[in-house]
């Protein structure tokens, strides 16, 4: 179902959790206080130690739309599995609440009251948007917050908002890292278009990537930009522009070993060959200036 031009969507959200009892806290406070509220909010507690699960179910408590479940405690997280694997345990959930959207959130953002009504309203104006996002700013090291650098039609993994039948079409989130280029790639190919709004912004608390360390996740980075296909030469481009942020020249060290990696491990790829070549074929004609 299309929702009405204009109109905020039906929508459910999804978010998956682990070592976020600091941040999980404020994320929960903004999703309530958002002027369009979701049928439900569907967490995962994937197997947090510490009060990350005392403080969803005091939620929960407060608030019915909130659902939570518990996955077996672990000492190690799969961060190649983590989100796509628990998202797509929770879909079932959330598409049988008949949504004409369904919301993958990070539980460590900060948002305007009014983040996801303009998010959903832009599903009504543009029939054929399937994936849309608003902008990440991230913190700087001296309490400064900077606006992420990505393409017009990429969405931060932190948050997208999925048109359900172009959800459906994806048959949920690829397994394994490089899952939030694989449903771009994807869902572009299949016709649908997708985009982050300029104008709508949010504050991801923690940098991506970062849960193991800057340069961990780097690395797991790299890795994730080979799973998904990406050209050598975007991907070279993209480590020497990591070289300049902090730690600097370590970054994109670890962005391109982590990308060479999954040759040297022979690492399985995301894609089929077709889509691989279809997205390094857009890649190059983003380096090359043409549309």
């Amino acid at each position: 179902m299309i929702p009405t031009a204009g109109a905020p969507a039906r929508n459910a959200i999804i978010t998956v959790v682990r070592y976020q009892e600091a941040l999980l806290e404020s994320t929960i406070a903004y999703v309530v206080n958002q002027t369009v509220r979701p049928r439900a909010w569907v967490q995962l507690d994937d197997g947090s130690p510490g009060r990350t699960p005392e403080n969803i179910s005091r939620a929960a408590a407060h608030n019915q739309w909130i659902q939570v479940e518990t996955a077996p405690r672990r000492a190690e997280r799969n961060a190649g599995d983590a989100v796509s694997a628990g998202f797509n345990r929770l879909l079932p959930r959330a598409q049988a609440l008949d949504p004409e959207a369904v919301v993958k959130l990070d539980g460590d953002m900060e948002f305007a009251s009014d983040y996801f009504e303009r998010l959903l309203a832009a599903l009504g104006e543009d029939p054929r948007l399937g994936i849309v996002g608003g902008r990440a700013l991230e913190p700087h090291g001296d309490g400064s917050w900077g606006l992420v650098r990505i393409t017009a039609h990429h969405v931060h993994g932190a948050t997208k908002v999925y048109r359900h039948a172009c959800l459906e079409e994806l048959r949920g989130l690829a397994p394994g890292l490089g899952w939030d280029t694989v449903d771009i790639v994807r869902a572009r190919l299949r016709g649908w278009t997708t985009r982050s709004l300029p104008d709508v912004r949010f504050r991801h608390l923690r940098v991506t990537g970062t849960a193991a360390g800057a340069r961990r996740g780097q690395w797991f980075k790299g890795r994730a930009a080979y799973r998904a296909g990406y050209h050598p030469v975007f991907a070279l481009l993209r480590g020497v522009r990591n070289m300049v942020r902090a730690p600097y020249v370590l970054s994109g060290l670890a962005f391109l070993g982590g990308f060479l990696s999954g040759y040297r491990e022979r690492l399985s790829r995301a894609l089929t060959p077709e889509e691989m070549k279809r997205f390094r074929r857009e890649q190059w004609k983003a380096l090359t200036g043409r549309k």
